[in-house]
């Protein structure tokens, strides 16, 4: 029931993509304004398989929270559907994200998709949205989330079987406290090196991406994953600065 929910939602939200503006939808505008901000191009969202539910189910389909929402399917490390993630379109949808009831402390978000670059590279980093996972993924680098603002000491587990070293890129809310210890403890706890490096200036790496650009976001990116395989936690404030304004890069 659930790979159906996916696959109709897409079929309907790609087949308007292509004829826009023709059909008129009500969440057409606001959808668009949500993809352009993510960075999220066409071919970006057929590849993870996002969409929406089709006009005739809106109001009819239990889960009825995942109507008027982006969605995203959530699959565990074999490809497995185990859930589906309603992202709200619009500013004021409350809750902002909604999903289908899942275990989520067995899952790692794009694991599936990465398990194996992870594996090879014996090198990952750690984010706690999807759209974080997306954006470094146009940066050309792999990352897994574990969709919330704590990561169980199974998704740790999970991620110590593909790689022993992280880097860690924490929501604006922690770097504020201070306090990382439900990421970091959870990772040492399983024999991870973890390592962890801000998004300067903003609140996760999703929208450093969208307000520095691709050439500065690559740069922060390229420059931690360097930091964390040679083991320097790359915490430097002149160097964050030079991130910011590496235009040029």
């Amino acid at each position: 029931m659930l790979q159906t929910l996916v696959n109709e939602g897409n079929e309907h939200f790609w087949s308007f993509v292509e004829k826009w503006p023709e059909k008129n939808w009500i969440l057409g505008p606001a959808l668009w304004e949500l993809l352009g901000k993510k960075g999220i191009t066409h071919e970006q969202a057929m590849s993870w398989g996002l969409g929406v539910l089709p006009i005739a189910w809106r109001g009819v389909v239990s889960p009825a929270m995942l109507s008027d929402r982006l969605l995203i399917p959530i699959h565990d490390a074999h490809g497995g559907l185990v859930s589906i993630s309603g992202r709200g379109i619009t500013i004021d949808a409350d809750p902002k994200f909604w999903h289908v009831p899942f275990e989520k402390r067995y899952v790692l978000w794009g694991l599936n998709r990465f398990w194996q670059e992870i594996l090879s590279a014996d090198f990952a980093f750690l984010v706690e949205s999807y759209f974080d996972v997306m954006a470094l993924e146009r940066c050309g680098h792999r990352a897994v989330a574990f969709m919330g603002s704590s990561l169980a000491i199974e998704q740790a587990a999970l991620l110590a079987r593909y790689t022993t070293r992280v880097c860690y890129i924490p929501h604006a809310g922690w770097r504020e406290r201070n306090d990382f210890s439900n990421v970091i403890e959870p990772l040492q706890t399983v024999g991870i090196k973890v390592f962890w490096t801000p998004a300067q200036n903003a609140d996760d790496f999703d929208e450093y991406y969208f307000q520095c650009g691709w050439h500065a976001a690559k740069y922060l990116a390229d420059w931690a994953q360097g930091a964390t395989i040679n083991s320097q936690a790359p915490t430097e404030p002149t160097i964050l600065e030079r991130m910011r304004n590496a235009a040029d890069y």
